[in-house]
């Protein structure tokens, strides 16, 4: 009686357990994951063929192939010495999608006197190759003294552990300027 129970059981074990080695493999089947030039494609050109699960279209912005390019880091805007920053990010977090989350940008200016009150960020270009992903960020906000930040979200899921160039749009009395950065990594957080 004890050999037949513990057969019994140790049959059960070896099914469950090949379940459990299953589950993973179910989930993550049909996601590409992420190629060797750092994208989520199977072109090899930064964007993603149409049966990719992975490939999710930008839910905020559009996909463009033209856009303003190298702009320089800083520039003088609205009587200050402004300058870019910007950080580039894909969510891999436990409840993110097995592909992850699409493309964030939080982009900062700075001053060393104050970014002043009516200088805005209109338009961030995030190009990867020959194609740019271009959103309106959501409402910035003076994030510290002298600074302003901006955040988009929903872009492409290019990356991570790419380089990417930046070009923001700024916005003053003084009219429109251009700020950009180049080999900006996109980062992954998990």
């Amino acid at each position: 009686m004890e050999r037949s129970t513990a057969s019994a059981s140790a049959a059960r074990w070896k099914a469950l357990r090949g379940a459990l080695l299953a589950v993973p493999l179910i989930l993550l089947s049909g996601c590409t994951g992420t190629d060797e030039d750092g994208t989520d494609d199977d072109t090899g050109d930064g964007t993603t063929g149409p049966d990719d699960p992975c490939a999710a279209p930008p839910g905020a912005g559009t996909l463009v192939r033209n856009g303003p390019r190298d702009a320089p880091s800083q520039a003088p805007i609205g009587g200050a010495d402004v300058r870019l920053e910007a950080y580039l990010w894909r969510d891999f977090q436990p409840i993110a999608p097995p592909c992850g989350d699409a493309l964030r940008a939080a982009i900062t200016l700075h001053a060393d006197g104050g970014v002043p009150e009516d200088v805005r960020a209109e338009r961030i270009w995030v190009w990867n190759g020959e194609q740019a992903w271009t959103v309106e960020p959501e409402a910035g906000e003076a994030s510290e003294p002298g600074t302003f930040t901006a955040h988009a979200a929903d872009g492409p899921k290019w990356g991570p552990g790419i380089d990417v160039q930046i070009t923001v749009l700024v916005s003053s009395p003084e009219g429109p300027a251009e700020l950009g950065l180049r080999d900006v990594p996109i980062e992954r957080t998990d």
